[in-house]
């Protein structure tokens, strides 16, 4: 009896090491250097990629906005970090931007920029600047699909 209670103590004990284990994955996020916009004023969000400590070449999505307070006004990828695109970042609807592209050799790093997005608000609202169907592809010859998560931007447009 004393050798099977001391083989579920470890057993408990071994789960929650393995639980307790840092799960690492590539996070693509937003910056928006102005927190505060005016109706009718322009502002830029700049789309980046933590890549967590691993080597990814490729990275693709699909960045949404609410086409009732905002208004895309331009694309811009001159210091991204992809030196290829399959699908330079453009826009495909009223209110969506897709992006493909390869980074030969790999990037690793904290705030590798993708591609920035000028809009002008348009309305009072609140709002989220999303990023859908995204991928990333490690750097290991194969094209093993990296973890990802997302941070979505969320905002408010209020008179002043």
């Amino acid at each position: 009896m004393f050798k099977i209670q001391k083989i579920k103590i470890i057993i408990v004990v071994c789960l929650l090491l393995l639980s307790a284990v840092p799960t690492f994955a590539a996070e693509i996020s937003f910056d928006a250097k102005t927190r505060e916009v005016a109706i009718g004023e322009q502002f830029e969000v700049n789309i980046f990629l933590n890549t967590e400590e691993e080597y990814i070449n490729a990275t693709e999505g699909k960045v949404i906005f609410p086409e009732n307070l905002l208004e895309l006004k331009e694309i811009r990828d001159g210091n991204s970090i992809v030196n290829f695109w399959i699908e330079r970042p453009k826009i495909k609807s009223d209110n969506q931007i897709t992006f493909s592209g390869i980074i030969p050799g790999g990037y690793i790093g904290k705030k590798g920029l993708i591609f920035s997005a000028i809009f002008q608000s348009k309305n009072e609202g609140k709002g989220t600047i999303e990023i859908r169907e995204a991928k990333t592809l490690l750097n290991d010859g194969k094209g093993t699909q990296a973890s990802l998560s997302i941070s979505n931007l969320q905002f408010l447009m209020a008179l002043d």
